[in-house]
């Protein structure tokens, strides 16, 4: 059984959060772009299903689920035992000052770790 966020005792915490790799080719065009993955931690803290919910440049989708499949974290908990739950999390990725690449996967995970419900 894979639960929602709001049914937990306790979200799941992260461990190990890699960003990632701003694709080449859009960077060099200033391309900046957002992508939403949802995904299920498992009782271990592994990321499992990653897929995009929704995306404003499918250029950036790979680079956003490659990354998120990297990731680990303590998982949720329910009645005292670790279960599998439900996430999504936008990436940002964005050009900061001289045209750096800046990619942003979470600003702040109590606001964007969030439950959903497919």
């Amino acid at each position: 059984q894979v639960f929602n966020q709001d049914e937990l005792e306790r979200v799941p915490q992260p461990r190990f959060t890699p960003q990632p790799e701003y694709p080449e080719a859009l960077r060099n065009k200033g391309i900046v772009g957002e992508v939403w993955v949802h995904f299920v931690i498992d009782e271990d803290g592994n990321v499992q299903r990653p897929h995009i919910g929704k995306s404003t440049n499918k250029n950036f989708e790979a680079a956003a689920i490659e990354a998120i499949s990297n990731w680990t974290f303590d998982p949720g908990i329910k009645s005292g035992t670790p279960v599998k739950s439900r996430a999504v999390v936008p990436i940002e990725f964005n050009l900061g000052l001289g045209g750096c690449p800046v990619v942003v996967a979470v600003r702040d995970f109590d606001h964007f770790f969030a439950p959903f419900i497919q």
